[in-house]
C-alpha cells in the first residue's frame, strides 16, 4: 500500500474528492521517501463504512497523525499545474516534525476536525503557504486537514 501511494504520486493521479472536484495527490518529499523506503508502517485502507473521519475506528478530533492510519494534509487550490483540470491538489506530508513541508504550529493548533469550508481559515500565497514547497504556485491553501 505504501508503494501504491508513491506510484499514485509519481503518476500524478487524481481523486474525485468532495463530489466532482478532481484533486491531484501530491506527497511531500519526506513522506514520499518514507513510504518508498520499505520501512514505513503499512498505510491503512478503510472500508466504505468509514465515509467520514469520525467513523474511523479510534478517531479523535485531534491533530495527531501517524503516517499510516491518519496523514497530515492540505487542500491546495488554484494550482495551475495540477492534473485533473481543476487546479486542486491534496498535499500529504509526513507527521512527526521532521518534514519541512509538514504542518506548522498554527495548523496543528487550529485543526478543527474537518470543519466546513465556510468556517475554515484559508491561507494564500501571500501568507507564506505555511510549509508548502512552492509559495508562488498556489493562490489558496486550505487549512490543514487530516486524511
Amino acid at each position: 500500500m505504501a508503494q501504491y501511494l508513491v506510484d499514485l504520486h509519481d503518476s500524478k493521479a487524481t481523486f474525485n474528492f468532495c463530489g466532482g472536484m478532481m484533486f491531484q495527490l501530491i506527497l511531500s518529499d519526506k513522506l514520499r521517501e518514507h513510504l518508498a523506503s520499505g520501512n514505513a508502517q503499512t498505510p491503512v485502507v478503510y472500508d466504505a463504512k468509514a465515509n467520514r473521519m469520525a467513523r474511523i475506528p479510534g478517531y479523535s478530533k485531534s491533530a495527531e497523525a501517524d503516517n499510516a492510519k491518519i496523514f497530515h494534509g492540505r487542500e491546495v487550490r488554484q494550482v495551475p499545474t495540477a492534473t485533473g483540470g481543476m487546479g486542486f491538489a491534496i498535499h500529504l506530508t509526513k507527521a512527526g516534525g521532521d518534514d519541512p513541508e509538514g504542518w506548522t504550529a498554527p495548523e496543528l493548533a487550529g485543526y478543527d476536525g474537518w470543519g466546513h469550508d465556510a468556517s475554515r481559515q484559508w491561507r494564500t500565497a501571500e501568507d507564506g503557504c505555511e510549509g508548502h514547497p512552492s509559495p508562488a504556485a498556489p493562490a489558496k491553501i486550505g487549512f490543514g486537514r487530516a486524511f
